[in-house]
């Protein structure tokens, strides 16, 4: 979405509940944009797949239809971009847009990108528990961090979690 020059900020961020997938996202506006995830071992066992399969389902009429008319672009920094990941134990209930909303608010300068690239759930984590891999994209525009402000903005986004949705660190 962002190479086709949307907004993703300005996007709604939802949670599939289809059950093709084992875990999934959605973009929307006034209407769907796309929907993505991992297909369920449910479907992948018809057709003997061992592996795990992605899908990306485009709303293609809706994203032509509406896509932004100006394009705009930035330079690349000169700067690096530092990428940290964080495993959380969390309640079911849970919505990875809400892990989202949170982190860009208690890092609204530095924090570039927060995406998912997990969800686990198994009787092991507990009762309505299920554990999501984060990855936070992390730059200075003006300056290279150094690991002591990377550590702070981690602890900072970890705080946060722990006590706005009692996540734990696995």
């Amino acid at each position: 979405m962002k190479r086709l020059n949307y907004d993703i900020n300005k996007l709604k961020l939802e949670e599939t509940n289809s059950e093709i997938y084992a875990y999934g996202l959605g973009y929307s506006d006034n209407k769907s944009l796309v929907k993505f995830g991992k297909i369920s071992n449910k479907y992948l066992s018809l057709f003997n797949i061992e592996q795990d399969v992605y899908f990306a389902d485009f709303n293609w009429d809706h994203v032509i239809k509406y896509l932004p008319e100006t394009v705009s672009f930035e330079a690349i920094s000169k700067f690096p971009a530092v990428k940290r990941d964080l495993a959380l134990l969390l309640n079911k209930d849970v919505k990875f847009s809400q892990i989202r909303e949170l982190a860009y608010k208690s890092e609204r300068k530095l924090l570039k990108d927060v995406s998912i690239f997990d969800v686990f759930e198994d009787k092991k984590l507990g009762e309505n528990k299920k554990s999501y891999a984060v990855s936070f994209i992390i730059q200075d525009e003006t300056k290279t961090l150094k690991d002591k402000q990377i550590d702070k903005i981690m602890k900072k986004l970890q705080y946060t979690f722990e006590k706005e949705l009692g996540a734990e660190l696995r």
